[in-house]
């Protein structure tokens, strides 16, 4: 049980994160005086979901388990992506001097896919750290 929440909890995280962030007002985030801030703001947010949600869905996969499966998880990941940033820009659109775009949708889609794809990475490094 320890471990399942290990890996949901985070995810469940980014989430409310997302939605949260997604509940400001137009007039609020203006006074973040950061380049670029909206981008990197998708593009962080959404590697992350797409990372934390296939870290969750692969916990149990062997440590030397083989690229192609990984491949399920991802595109899991992808959909759930992608099914959160179209319901994300929909709940923005009701938000005061938000919109929502097409553009932000596929920012969200291609970060998500590769924070997802990262985790084929992030398996071998994390379990080297638990051996020292």
């Amino acid at each position: 049980m320890k471990k399942i929440l290990r890996y949901w909890i985070p995810f469940g995280a980014i989430l409310i994160g997302i939605f949260l962030f997604s509940s400001t007002p137009d007039y609020e985030l203006k006074k973040i005086e950061f380049p670029f801030a909206h981008l990197i703001g998708h593009i962080v947010a959404y590697f992350l979901m797409g990372f934390l949600l296939c870290r969750a869905l692969t916990w149990k996969f062997p440590l030397d388990a083989k690229h192609r499966a990984f491949i399920k998880p991802i595109l899991i990941s992808a959909a759930c992506v992608l099914i959160y940033a179209i319901s994300d820009e929909w709940h923005q659109s009701y938000v005061p001097g938000r919109n929502s775009t097409v553009s932000d949708v596929l920012l969200d889609l291609f970060s998500g896919i590769a924070g997802a794809a990262t985790t084929i990475l992030y398996r071998p490094w994390a379990n080297r750290l638990k051996k020292h």
